[in-house]
């Protein structure tokens, strides 16, 4: 921030406002702002020096006045809503000023907890009255803005940390929807459709909008439901009318009644549902409570919509060659870095996004404006809850999660349908760490001495390789694809008893789970032990933001899987099904892992003038990352990819020594080899 004066008389518009100054007035610029001065205007201006209200810092503000200096893009202003509006719920005797663009300007004017809105830059004499400032600008860039969601972030930012409500208050002008509503009318009897879609498929950056071609393909998905239309603002309204020519897109282009965003909250409040890659618009659409999908390639679109209930952000599945997926760019003049490197002008990750995925998170952003309904009981441990908590909405199910036993399960717990979601297997396998996961799980059941012994391998999806299953010769194996099947692999199996029974990826898949593990307990002889494999945790890979996995991509949801496991979970259905000994482990975290699940950058260097010297590839930062590293991959038994749950029947009091050094050794052996 900066406090500049006027060295003369001046008269000028900017930023949205018109400004009349007198000699030596001064006024609050935020230093990027003051830069977008045009070049005669800031030479009329000189840095001053002023006391500015003291930041605030969770003081009790009744009786007391906050200034909030902020510049914001029309979405900033929209997620800032949530804590202005509960700051001021929770001191209703404060006076709340707030400083914002003129272009954002209108989203804000309206709200009744806003007892002032100033121009910004604002004036110095109104900013000095205040008795406490919120600093909202300069954010872009800064690690907190960055990765947290952005309603998150302002309520932060106002020591409030949750709020009652954390949707965008959204003012609508009933004059406009007036104005609007014939169009709407007729592109519903057009159409022969009682329900309209709208595509805001442009965003304020190239590198963020959706390529033509894909809004083609999603048209002709939604066509026997919705009519849908084009909306965008005159700024961003450069190509559609080539577009849709091109493409023969049917959509009806809106877009030239949308004279500013007034226009396009009219145009959102009248519609049933919305795709959109703009920021804007998707808090547009929480705010009235729309069916929303955002897609986002950029930017993580959690951060711009975790706290949206009838949203869904969609991210791509896609491995750049050169730079990061998402890549954390803002804004670009231009195509994408990783677009360049293609020669191409649309965003490659915004490429790999079928058509048939929007359409699918578009079914549950529907199921989630629905409300969601309580299951009667927990299909695992079985007990009935009042308050099952909510997890999210997929491919039409419901995830709900279990209090008592903390299983994530379906509703509903069935997949006759499995058919149209096959686009969901074709996620990427990763081999190499299937290959560390048979021999992690070799080298433990030969020092276990199991392997001489009495095995059964039951598979519900196939994951170990037959090399693998010829090194533990005499083993039976038996592969369910269907729960029919169970009765049949009974009867073949008949009273027999097993030492070690290898279950894979069977449970996630079914929906008799106290069957199963009653089953395959009954299975294990008086000292044996029982051993699942498992990759539906929240693993590390889920968690990182340099190459994450979006729940589309993974596979490990219905009609697929039915249920996710969590470590505790295992933990107790397994005691309860009188296993005395439970210990859970992943296969070793490597540097492979590590570097697949961090976001790498390369290295700029310069001198201690600031002089630029060189730049350090990525390959490089990758190679000084890993080393880093070392003592992390020898003391993270929960942080590979594949889990496995060992149970045994009987006490083994060295079993804890056993499975971390085994991580250890094999951790050591995986990253630098053996030491021959």
């Amino acid at each position: 921030m900066l406090v500049a004066k006027a060295k003369v008389p001046m008269k000028f518009s900017f930023n949205g406002y018109d400004f009349q100054l007198k000699r030596k007035e001064k006024l609050l610029f935020a230093d990027d702002v003051f830069d977008l001065l045009p070049p005669k205007i800031k030479g009329n201006f000189e840095k001053a020096h002023s006391v500015l209200p003291p930041i605030y810092r969770g003081e009790n503000l009744n009786g007391k006045t906050l200034f909030v200096f902020a510049q914001a893009a029309i979405g900033d202003a929209l997620c800032m809503t949530p804590a202005l509006r509960e700051i001021k719920r929770r001191y209703p005797e404060m006076k709340l000023w707030v400083a914002i663009s003129g272009r954002a300007r209108p989203v804000l004017e309206g709200l009744p907890y806003i007892d002032k809105l100033l121009p910004h830059p604002a004036p110095l004499k109104e900013v000095v009255k205040a008795d406490y400032m919120v600093k909202a600008v300069e954010m872009v860039g800064k690690p907190q803005f960055n990765q947290l969601n952005m309603v998150e972030y302002f309520l932060w930012k106002f020591y409030l940390y949750f709020a009652e409500k954390e949707t965008p208050d959204v003012v609508v002008d009933e004059k406009i929807v007036k104005e609007l509503k014939p169009l709407f009318d007729e592109a519903k009897k057009v159409s022969g459709k009682e329900k309209i879609l709208l595509f805001h498929y442009l965003a304020s950056s190239v590198h963020r909008t959706l390529p033509p071609r894909l809004l083609k393909d999603i048209e002709d998905l939604i066509w026997n439901e919705y009519a849908p239309i084009i909306c965008s603002l005159p700024e961003e309204d450069i190509t559609v009318e080539v577009a849709l020519d091109v493409y023969g897109i049917r959509a009806g282009n809106f877009s030239p009644y949308m004279k500013d965003v007034r226009y396009l909250i009219a145009a959102v409040s009248l519609c049933d549902a919305v795709i959109t890659a703009d920021t804007a618009t998707v808090h547009i659409a929480a705010g009235l409570g729309k069916p929303a999908v955002l897609i986002s390639g950029a930017i993580e679109p959690e951060l711009r919509c975790r706290t949206y209930p009838t949203v869904i952000p969609l991210r791509p599945n896609y491995k750049p060659r050169v730079y990061n997926c998402p890549c954390g760019i803002h804004a670009l003049d231009g195509p994408c870095p990783e677009a360049q490197n293609l020669k191409q002008f649309y965003s490659p990750c915004l490429e790999s996004i079928p058509a048939k995925v929007i359409y699918f998170a578009l079914k549950d952003a529907e199921l989630l404006k629905a409300g969601v309904k309580q299951p009667e009981r927990c299909p695992v441990c079985g007990k009935n809850f009042q308050n099952f908590s909510f997890v999210e909405a997929i491919n039409s199910y419901e995830i709900f999660e279990c209090p008592g036993c903390q299983v994530e399960f379906s509703i509903p717990l069935k997949g006759e349908e499995q058919n149209q979601y096959e686009i969901f297997t074709f996620c990427e396998k990763n081999e190499s760490a299937r290959t560390r996961a048979e021999v992690f799980l070799l080298k433990i059941l030969q020092n276990l001495d199991f392997i001489q012994k009495k095995l059964l391998f039951i598979e519900g999806e196939e994951f170990l390789s037959e090399d693998f299953k010829t090194k533990v010769s005499g083993a039976l194996i038996k592969k369910v694809k269907k729960e029919a099947e169970l009765e049949k692999i009974k009867a073949e199996i008949g009273q027999q008893k097993f030492d070690l029974i290898i279950s894979i990826h069977l449970i996630e898949k079914f929906t008799q789970v106290n069957e199963i593990l009653d089953f395959l307990s009954s299975l294990v002889d008086t000292q044996g032990g029982l051993v699942f494999l498992s990759s539906s945790f929240k693993r590390f890979e889920f968690q990182a933001k340099g190459q994450q996995m979006y729940r589309w991509w993974s596979g490990e949801y219905p009609p697929r899987y039915f249920t996710r496991w969590k470590p505790f979970t295992y933990y107790h259905l397994l005691k309860k099904k009188g296993f005395k000994e439970v210990r859970i482990i992943s296969e070793p975290l490597t540097a492979e892992t590590l570097i697949q699940n961090v976001f790498i950058k390369h290295i700029d260097i310069f001198d201690r003038r600031g002089q630029y010297q060189a730049t350090l590839p990525k390959n490089y930062t990758e190679i000084i990352v890993s080393d880093a590293f070392t003592p992390f991959y020898l003391n993270s038994e929960g942080l590979g990819n594949f889990y496995f749950v060992f149970a045994f029947k009987e006490f083994y009091p060295s079993i804890n020594k056993f499975f971390s050094r085994m991580n250890r050794v094999m951790a050591a052996e995986f990253n630098w080899g053996r030491d021959d």
